[in-house]
């Protein structure tokens, strides 16, 4: 009866949400979560990264779906190849406080959460390429 009720997808939304919500110390949700490993690809729907408590705007980032796909590559590899990543009805909401923004103080949680120290403030965000669609 459990083997039923749980499948590989649903053990993928609890993993998601727990572990970005602990990274980044703020609520994440999302509706649905869909691994298919050997074509490279997941999508993410009803995604919700939320503010920590000090900022006005209980979001960060909401989008309706986050489709990734992968390059597949030896699991030997140290990097991850991203080839696309599509982000549909996309609702971003930068706020600033002294102290920095809300997503700086999301990078600077995920960098402690990964033990990263790389001597850089973690008060930096940099975007290459943000392309919205609402399709």
């Amino acid at each position: 009866m459990v083997g039923r009720l749980l499948n590989a997808d649903s053990i993928n939304n609890v993993a998601v949400v727990e572990v970005e919500s602990e990274a980044t110390q703020a609520k994440v949700t999302l509706s649905e979560v869909q691994i298919a490993a050997d074509e490279g690809k997941s999508t993410l729907r009803e995604y919700f990264v939320g503010n920590r408590s000090e900022f006005e705007i209980s979001s960060a980032f909401k989008s309706g779906v986050v489709a990734v796909l992968l390059g597949i590559g030896p699991v030997t590899e140290d990097k991850v190849h991203i080839k696309e990543i599509l982000i549909i009805e996309p609702v971003v909401t930068y706020e600033w406080k002294p102290g920095g923004s809300n997503f700086e103080m999301l990078k600077c949680n995920v960098k402690k959460f990964a033990g990263i120290d790389d001597g850089e403030s973690c008060l930096r965000v940099t975007a290459i390429r943000l392309v919205k669609s609402n399709h």
